[in-house]
């Protein structure tokens, strides 16, 4: 089933070794797994022997139980978009997006992160990946698209944007304890309660159940 998606899809090849097999010509998932074994070991030693293997759905490693998993390092999510674009608000509801699914995913699993990480891909391929630590850590939407937007007006220029991605890391993994001011606390405890509405519609009905607003309108339009 996955034979079809892009080599960048499978587990463990990453931005060169993507170029590299895109280089010799393979595409897909299907395409490498069609490799001989010896062909993929000698162009690329061990590691062609763990991409052959993970492209014919082949691993060895024991099964673990959600509890004997180590906690993620990171957690992010990244979007190629339908048409390449330089339109601001298409770019902003993306982020949002992308913003919204990753603060999900960390409060999902009980994670907050300081650094936020944003990577951009131009039409021309060229790929740029800029990143922010934060005195806190952070697990709300609205914290990490703020992050994400300041480091995207800092990054791009006049080319069109092919792919976005956010994603959050320096982790810990208890919820982070915070002190609203006085000035922000009634704002605070409601967007808390609008946060744990969504929440439960997502653990529900799934992560695209609720979207904010702006992207609402956006795809409405």
């Amino acid at each position: 089933k996955f034979h079809p998606l892009p080599i960048d899809k499978l587990y463990g090849v990453g931005e060169e070794t993507a170029k590299k097999l895109q280089r010799l010509g393979v595409r897909t998932i299907g395409q490498l797994a069609a490799i001989p074994p010896q062909a993929l070991h000698r162009i690329f030693g061990a590691i062609g022997d763990a991409l052959h293997d993970a492209a014919n759905g082949i691993d060895d490693s024991p099964v673990l139980t959600p509890e004997q998993m180590p906690p993620p390092k990171s957690i992010g999510n990244d979007h190629t978009l339908q048409a390449d674009t330089l339109d601001a608000d298409t770019i902003r509801s993306v982020l949002l997006g992308l913003a919204s699914k990753v603060a999900w995913r960390l409060r999902k699993g009980g994670h907050a992160g300081r650094t936020v990480t944003l990577k951009v891909r131009f039409v021309d391929f060229t790929t740029i990946t800029r990143s922010r630590t934060l005195q806190n850590h952070l697990n709300l939407d609205k914290e990490i698209y703020d992050v994400a937007l300041e480091i995207f007006a800092q990054l791009h220029g006049q080319r069109a944007i092919r792919m976005l991605g956010i994603s959050v890391s320096n982790l810990i993994h208890t919820p982070p304890q915070r002190q609203p001011t006085l000035f922000d606390y009634h704002w605070w405890k409601r967007y808390q309660a609008v946060i744990r509405s969504v929440d439960k519609a997502r653990d529900k009905y799934g992560e695209r159940a609720i979207l904010w607003g702006s992207l609402l309108r956006r795809n409405a339009g």
